[in-house]
């Protein structure tokens, strides 16, 4: 199996300046009004660990031509859409300082915040919005949440690669394998690192149709491959 060393460097490079730099803005681990912070974000730690794996595999049967000018359209306007779903679907638990009226029931922990400002300007978030001032994704956005929008253009880009490209079964298989992990540890862990619980297919939608599809395009990669070996 052909493997890159440069992409694999470079995909584990983007992640320790995203980690570096929440280190920085003091939201690399827990702090009062920070409820989940870099290092506790297993989606953060499969970006480190699993897909340089997968974008190692990856590379060395890419082409360089016009597809990557709409790869890069396509992935920038997905990274930006992941980040919003992101931002208006955080799970978080109640902060230490959100009072609770008496007699009234305190909110779940699985809650999802909406769009009311005084939950915006309360913060206790994660790294990415350390605190939501302005009810904005973009304007709250930290500077580890920037990088990480950079780190997913690129990683969208190289899968639209994948999607593209001929390629090798192993290499099919192991790039199967490593999304199918880091998709699930992506979407389950914040949740139950915050609630202490898994998220159930309604609480977290993305889940299946994302393992669903990944399943689906590998297996078209593979069956087409045999029929070319045929």
């Amino acid at each position: 199996m052909e493997w890159s060393w440069a992409a694999w460097l470079g995909s584990v490079a983007a992640v320790v300046i995203s980690g570096l730099t929440a280190w920085l803005e003091d939201s690399w681990a827990p702090r009062p009004g920070l409820e989940m912070g870099f290092v506790n974000h297993g989606g953060m730690w499969g970006d480190l660990l699993l897909l340089p794996l997968a974008n190692a595999v990856i590379v060395p049967h890419l082409t360089v031509g016009p597809w990557m000018a709409g790869a890069l359209v396509v992935s920038s306007f997905a990274s930006v859409w992941v980040h919003i779903y992101w931002y208006r679907g955080y799970k978080a638990a109640p902060s230490p300082d959100h009072s609770v009226a008496p007699g009234a029931a305190a909110p779940d922990c699985g809650e999802m915040i909406h769009d009311d400002a005084a939950q915006h300007a309360r913060g206790g978030g994660e790294h990415m919005w350390p605190a939501r001032p302005h009810g904005s994704w973009r304007r709250d956005l930290s500077w580890a949440g920037w990088a990480h929008v950079v780190y997913v253009i690129g990683e969208l880009g190289l899968l639209i690669g994948f999607l593209l490209h001929a390629m090798p079964i192993d290499v099919v298989l192991v790039v199967t394998a490593v999304f199918t992990v880091h998709i699930a540890i992506g979407l389950l862990q914040p949740r139950y690192f915050l609630s202490g619980h898994l998220a159930t297919a309604t609480e977290q939608p993305l889940l299946l149709p994302l393992l669903l599809g990944l399943w689906a395009v590998s297996l078209v990669k593979i069956v087409g491959l045999d029929r070319l070996a045929g």
